[in-house]
């Protein structure tokens, strides 16, 4: 009864090297990025407006590619103000990320973990909008008259 009970001793221990042999390889020839402990990001890897029977809606995702299995989102919040007049639409956010470890796991390689600012921004005039992140400009959105606006994304160029 011992020797069976050796040889499934040995047998957990070289499957939990093994185990841990790849987990080292994995983490170290293809990095996955965490945040830093309370990493605070304000800025904006994609800006997405879109119409539904909600209204007019737009959400803002942090720059940077974060996965959900080793981040944590502690905050996550955003302003938006729709000036018709001057026809603009200004937004800021702000998130605060925390990375997690799933040790012996590696992280999923996604970029979802950052989390979304999703704003309603009803009612909002048809017309032309110049849209502002900060100081930054953004890009042009169309907000239809008679038909649903259409879904109008855009991708920050320094990620």
């Amino acid at each position: 009864m011992s020797g069976i009970w050796v040889k499934w001793l040995l047998f957990f221990v070289l499957g939990m090297l093994t185990f841990a042999l790849g987990f080292w390889i994995i983490t170290t020839f293809k990095p996955t990025k965490t945040p830093e402990k309370g990493q605070t990001v304000e800025n904006w890897g994609e800006i997405c407006l879109w119409q539904d029977v909600d209204g007019i809606n737009l959400s803002v995702r942090p720059m940077g590619c974060f996965s959900t299995s080793c981040t944590e989102i502690k905050q996550q919040t955003g302003t938006v103000l729709v000036d018709m007049q001057l026809q603009e639409i200004q937004l800021a956010s702000r998130f605060i990320l925390k990375e997690t470890s799933r040790f012996p796991l590696p992280c999923i390689d996604n970029c979802l973990g950052g989390g979304i600012v999703l704003f309603n921004l009803s009612p909002v005039l048809p017309n032309n909008y110049t849209l502002w992140f900060g100081d930054q400009k953004v890009g042009e959105v169309l907000v239809f008259s008679g038909r649903e606006t259409p879904r109008q994304c855009f991708t920050n160029g320094q990620e």
